[in-house]
């Protein structure tokens, strides 16, 4: 199939004429299809919008709140001067930290305890089959109930002091960041749209995430902390950048080297790009430690939002354009900063013979896919735990696909830069695009039922995802554009060619401004927000701190241990 590639095709060939119309009429199939989906989208997401129950659909968050205003009453009255009547609640987030450690530590005593309790179940509860530590000194079920019932008295009285201090607002008790809860949602629309401060970067108001998905711990960090770790974590993302590719080329190399005996000719063709996928699995999680350790992230989801912008780059520079960088990726990037331009010569002399390097590594697509739709990692967790457990509890302890690798940040930039493979050498390799049409049918299948049926729910964020993959799709069109142009320059007779597809580039540039002022797409109309009357919705979730409140699970705490709850909201807040 890569005999058919334009590599094969003799220098100054008429067909480079062709080619140059060619180009242009992929811009406009990959424009006209991009804005009939962005205009099937903006449905979905306005429904979407309407749906979003409370209090999320009526609450604001606010970031950088001056000291002065760093209570609950405070910020309340604040807003109740601004909007005399309007406001319901007001919320500043508590440093609790050391608090929600206790906690985390009190769940997973409680794990330990369930864990062991099951495992003598299954031997009968008889008394000499009590489980043991490790060393076989301890009994796990009479610790894990002593750990449980010194933590939670440890939790009580942290949770008391934490409260007073609030109450009084003393101690420094309070963060920076809060939420402002509206009676209706209109205001809340206006409320977000106004700059409060002179300085921009304070009391800054926004959208908040899902109750249930909140980092709070990130809402904790002080601003200036903030920007010292964010620069920390920067200068990571750029270390990873530039080990990469060697880390890369390593692991192409060993695999390369396996001797795979009858199987070696299959195994010759996918060794090359072995390493490649291996590190396209891996860096997203990767990129997430570095995110979850030096950036405030707030939201599980918007962590997997930012993924997804970092990763599409990763994948840009070491999936597309892997062929023509080689090992050099410093002097690549020296370039790509210095002469952008300087690049698409490059790319012209290289491409159009790596043709069948890339159709390898979409084929390999189709068994990543059949890969996850067989959640081998989770069937072999169920066949471990399943020995030791019921099936409804071994299914539970299971756990979950992996987050990273599965989220959606990164699956959509996966799916997102082997639509680009597709678009980028459907001319110079015109047998691309059926394999990238089996990759998409592939996907539709496995995906269409992972998601559906198998998979847990991932905190939904109304589309923010299809419309990044969407904007990246225009960065696709561009590096085609620019890298047919380049091909066209050094093949054809004349420059003419290459011009005339050159010239589609405005038209791809106009296109992508127009695409963002057209659709609007993140808020409802203003005018439905005034004049329609929505539906009460049932609340789902609280914009509070779960670890300053007593909860079931307190008291579940107590029984386990075999003492007296203690008395709910002792600080009378």
């Amino acid at each position: 199939m890569s005999y058919l590639s334009m590599g094969n095709v003799e220098h100054h060939s008429w067909l480079y004429w062709v080619h140059a119309f060619v180009v242009w009429g992929v811009v406009l199939i990959v424009q006209a299809s991009i804005y009939r989906a962005q205009e099937r989208f903006l449905p979905k997401r306005f429904q979407w919008l309407r749906d979003m129950p409370e209090p999320r659909c009526t609450t604001l968050l606010v970031e950088n709140i001056p000291e002065e205003l760093q209570s609950d009453q405070k910020l309340m009255e604040e807003f109740q001067l601004l909007y005399p009547g309007k406001i319901k609640c007001a919320y500043v987030v508590k440093k609790s930290k050391h608090l929600a450690d206790l906690v985390d530590q009190r769940t997973a005593a409680k794990e330990t305890l369930s864990d062991a309790e099951a495992r003598w179940a299954q031997d009968g509860n008889a008394p000499s089959k009590r489980p043991l530590t490790w060393w076989g000194k301890e009994d796990i079920i009479d610790t894990s109930r002593a750990e449980i019932q010194r933590l939670q008295k440890i939790i009580t009285e942290e949770r008391i002091k934490l409260n007073e201090a609030a109450a009084t607002s003393v101690g420094g008790v309070y963060a920076y960041s809060g939420f402002v809860t509206f009676k209706k949602r209109s205001d809340a629309e206006l409320a977000e749209a106004v700059q409060y401060q002179t300085d921009a970067e304070k009391f800054v108001l926004s959208i908040p995430p899902e109750p249930s998905s909140i980092i709070w711990a990130d809402l904790q960090v002080e601003p200036h902390k903030q920007q010292v770790l964010e620069a920390m974590g920067y200068i990571c993302i750029a270390g990873l950048y530039f080990t990469y590719m060697p880390l890369v080329i390593g692991i192409t190399n060993i695999a390369t080297a396996i001797n795979m005996g009858p199987l070696q000719p299959l195994w010759k063709g996918m060794a090359p790009t072995f390493g490649l996928n291996f590190m396209v699995g891996w860096l997203p999680t990767f990129l997430l430690t570095i995110f979850r350790t030096f950036f405030c992230l707030k939201d599980d989801a918007w962590a997997q939002k930012q993924l997804q912008s970092s990763y599409f780059i990763f994948q840009v520079v070491f999936v597309l354009l892997v062929t023509s960088i080689g090992s050099d990726i410093i002097g690549f990037t020296k370039t790509a900063l210095a002469d952008p331009f300087g690049l698409i010569p490059l790319f012209a002399e290289t491409m159009p013979f790596a043709t069948h390097f890339y159709m390898n590594y979409m084929v390999l697509q189709w068994v990543t896919h059949m890969s996850n739709f067989t959640r081998q990692d989770i069937l072999q967790n169920y066949i471990i735990y399943s020995r030791m457990y019921p099936p409804e509890e071994a299914a539970e302890k299971a756990g979950e696909e992996d987050a990273d690798f599965m989220g959606l940040g990164a699956r959509t930039t996966r799916q997102t830069i082997n639509l680009i493979i597709g678009i980028v050498f459907c001319t110079l390799c015109p047998p691309m695009t059926f394999l990238v049409f089996i990759n998409f049918f592939i996907s539709r299948v496995v995906y269409g039922w992972l998601i559906v049926y198998s998979e847990t729910k991932k905190p939904d964020l109304g589309g923010v995802f299809w419309v990044t993959q969407m904007q990246h799709l225009y960065v696709g069109n561009m590096i085609y554009v620019l890298l047919m142009a380049g091909v066209l320059q050094g093949r054809a007779a004349s420059g003419i060619p290459a011009s005339i597809a050159l010239s589609s580039l405005g038209y791809v540039i106009i296109s992508y401004r127009r695409f963002n002022k057209a659709f609007s797409w993140e808020k409802l109309p203003f005018i439905e927000l005034a004049t329609t009357k929505f539906d009460d919705k049932e609340q789902v979730g609280a914009y509070c701190q779960k670890e300053l409140i007593e909860t079931e699970d307190d008291s579940a705490a107590y029984a386990v241990a075999g003492a007296e709850p203690a008395p709910s909201n002792p600080a009378g807040n």
